[in-house]
């Protein structure tokens, strides 16, 4: 039986308080947490290991949590991260627009921390069912492919002989008739 790896949670935010308590509480629930304290040194985080979930504030410098996420969205392999937007920020504007970048989720300052950690721990399992709802779909079509494969393989042959009875049936005698049904019977066994 697979065991699953603990899932890996990033925690964007420039404020080292911040950065403190939630790591606490998410390393408290069994996660394993990377850190980085603006939104360059995310996107360079990512690059090298990527995190199952980012936990993203919006006011940094330099780079501020919405272009942080639009380089991200940008990224073929880093897109499909779910990302939650972790901020001070409750400007319904503001909200809707993290909402339209690509965020999962948006959750203010000063948090709730059961609601923080339910949150979390459901949109890790989303992205665990996508992932594996990806996976089957791949070993399904390869199923397929096999099936049609073989069965063309199967059908080939009785077509074929199918094909020469009703051609030569007249010319056949009945032993010869018999021989080809035979055969017909036992392609289509596989």
């Amino acid at each position: 039986m697979q065991t699953l790896k603990k899932p890996l949670i990033l925690i964007v935010d420039d404020t080292p308080k911040n950065l403190q308590v939630l790591s606490s509480i998410l390393h408290d629930k069994g996660y394993n947490i990377s850190i980085s304290t603006s939104g360059g040194q995310a996107l360079e985080t990512v690059n090298t290991e990527a995190p199952d979930l980012i936990l993203l504030d919006i006011l940094m410098p330099v780079l501020d949590g919405f272009e942080t996420l639009k380089a991200l969205k940008l990224k073929p392999k880093e897109k499909n991260i779910p990302v939650i937007f972790l901020t001070a920020i409750i400007d319904p504007e503001k909200i809707l627009q993290g909402f339209e970048l690509g965020a999962v989720d948006y959750i203010t300052k000063p948090f709730n921390i059961p609601e923080l950690t339910a949150r979390v721990a459901t949109h890790l399992e989303i992205k665990r069912s996508r992932e594996q709802l990806v996976e089957l779909n791949a070993t399904k079509e390869k199923l397929f492919s096999i099936i049609s494969h073989d069965l063309k393989n199967s059908l080939g042959g009785v077509l074929s002989l199918s094909k020469i009875l009703l051609e030569k049936i007249e010319e056949y005698k009945k032993k010869k008739t018999k021989d080809l049904v035979s055969h017909i019977y036992d392609s289509s066994k596989g």
